[in-house]
């Protein structure tokens, strides 16, 4: 009998031992006889396959496993390009909550170095802040030189370092899980930029709650006469001890306020700067994207806007921080600081904050990416 004869009389008796003709599996060539170097009757043939001793081992044995392994293979394949291309459609988050301590760290170095960076201008906006209107912010800076020296513009930054990796943290966990329960609901096909607002709105609000006490201790410990409260945690005990435990969130009210406004303006303001820029190129009939640096730009006047429209409520929040008596409440500390200092005063320190728009944000995108690139996470 030749080898395919062999091959196809065998496949006929036993079909449930065979494959496909397009699966490529590693499988006997050799007809049942040249396996076996003996020849056997039928009855023999099919005793040895299906109860095999020590002897001459099982052709299921030899065949099967392989079988299975590589089915069970490209069933993981397939399960797997299907659960990629699924999440892709459906504009889902790219990476798996398996990923997330890699993110947080991620931003947490890019948090902890970019605000490193910038606290010099922080720390000016803090003392214009406190101080008032009866100095300008370069007089702040000549005062700063002359009495604490270079270091004196980090003053602080280890307790703002403390309170933003928490927050940055705290935001970027909710943030996700508001697109995760979003993506979860059956109707839901993609995140829109609505959703974007919202969700970001209600992480910042998370994150404002959560932190805000260390935000007003940093707060009382940059004013006049904080060296001697004994640092963090003697300030801490003193507002605990004097002023009750709720003296810790003096200024949540315009601090939530806050929020709002500003997502609002800022994705507005970066929404009509970038569809001006993609409308303007496509009547020019260049329809180029609108790359990294341009979205740094965009991204810094559309943040100025926003910190310069919320500005008057950060002032009054930090006055309201620094009082130590009884709160006065977010409209008579409104009215009172007009009446003592002028409409000015609401965007006292407002140039340094300014400022910090820009490198702010570009360090930080530089530093996240550059981190994200060392944890190899995309």
């Amino acid at each position: 009998m030749h080898h395919s004869e062999s091959m196809s009389t065998f496949h006929k008796y036993f079909p449930s031992l065979s494959l496909d003709k397009d699966e490529d599996v590693p499988f006997p060539s050799e007809s049942p006889q040249v396996l076996f170097q003996q020849s056997f009757s039928s009855n023999h043939l099919a005793a040895k396959i299906l109860q095999p001793d020590d002897e001459f081992p099982s052709l299921a044995s030899l065949s099967l496993t392989k079988v299975a392994k590589v089915r069970a293979f490209r069933n993981f394949l397939s399960n797997l390009n299907k659960t990629k291309a699924s999440g892709v459609g459906k504009g889902g988050p790219k990476h798996s909550w398996s990923d997330m301590p890699k993110f947080l760290l991620a931003g947490a170095v890019s948090t902890v170095l970019s605000r490193t960076c910038i606290a010099p201008l922080e720390r000016i906006k803090l003392e214009c802040i406190v101080q008032g209107s009866k100095h300008s912010w370069i007089e702040i800076i000549k005062c700063i030189w002359v009495s604490e020296g270079l270091k004196g513009f980090w003053k602080g930054n280890m307790l703002n370092l403390f309170r933003m990796v928490p927050f940055k943290s705290i935001n970027f966990i909710c943030y996700d899980m508001y697109l995760d329960c979003l993506l979860s609901m059956p109707e839901k096909k993609e995140i829109t930029n609505h959703d974007r607002l919202i969700g970001g709105g209600i992480s910042g609000v998370t994150a404002t709650i959560f932190c805000l006490p260390l935000d007003t201790i940093r707060t009382r410990l940059a004013a006049p006469g904080g060296d001697a409260l004994g640092g963090v945690a003697g300030c801490f005990y003193h507002m605990m001890h004097n002023e009750g435990f709720l003296s810790l969130y003096k200024g949540l009210t315009p601090a939530l306020m806050s929020i709002g406004p500003a997502s609002a303006v800022f994705y507005a303001v970066y929404d009509i700067l970038k569809t001006s820029y993609l409308l303007h190129g496509k009547q020019r009939g260049s329809e180029k994207d609108i790359g990294i640096a341009r979205t740094l730009l965009y991204g810094a006047i559309a943040g100025a806007c926003a910190e310069t429209l919320t500005y008057p409520l950060e002032v009054i929040r930090r006055q309201l921080q620094l009082q130590q008596s009884r709160s006065l409440g977010l409209g008579p500390a409104f009215i009172k600081m007009i009446q003592r200092e002028g409409v000015s005063s609401l965007f006292t320190g407002l140039i340094p904050s300014t400022l910090q728009v820009l490198p702010s944000a570009s360090l930080s995108y530089l530093f996240y990416e550059t981190m994200k690139s060392v944890l190899k996470i995309s």
